[in-house]
């Protein structure tokens, strides 16, 4: 038992600048500081912290900080979306559908569009029904839609 808790204690002080770090960098988006948020996020979203990950790709995607640059946007969402991240699966499947930084992919826009919708993701659910709606990347389909 002692060891168990021991090794709780070593993750969590591990933890612990990590999200440090995120809010420090989510602090410095809010006031517009992109530069400052940047310098925090990137470090965690090289080490694999996938809400780092996603924010930097809504960064490239928005041009906010940095050059617009919807490759490099796709690149992090995917990143994140890979680790289950609802929010960047849902940036992922829309990228899909618009062909914004990966060429238009209706099947990867439902494939990341429905990820997002199984975790409850808003945004996923309204994607997937208009890809069923369309008829993209699968049969039209009203009732799924809906």
């Amino acid at each position: 038992m002692k060891k168990f808790v021991l090794v709780l204690l070593v993750a969590l002080c591990l933890a612990q600048p990590a999200w440090a770090g995120f809010n420090e960098g989510f602090n410095a988006y809010k006031r517009g500081d992109y530069a400052g948020a940047l310098r925090e996020w990137r470090p965690l979203a090289e080490h694999g912290f996938a809400k780092a990950q996603c924010n930097l790709g809504m960064m490239y995607a928005e041009g906010q900080g940095v050059p617009q640059d919807y490759k490099q946007a796709a690149y992090w969402y995917r990143k994140a979306a890979e680790q289950g991240l609802a929010s960047a699966q849902y940036s992922l499947g829309g990228m899909y559908g618009n062909g914004q930084g990966v060429p238009r992919d209706y099947k990867q826009a439902l494939y990341w569009s429905r990820k997002a919708a199984e975790q409850g993701h808003v945004g996923g659910q309204f994607n997937l029904g208009i890809l069923y709606y369309h008829g993209r990347g699968v049969p039209r389909d009203y009732k799924q839609a809906l």
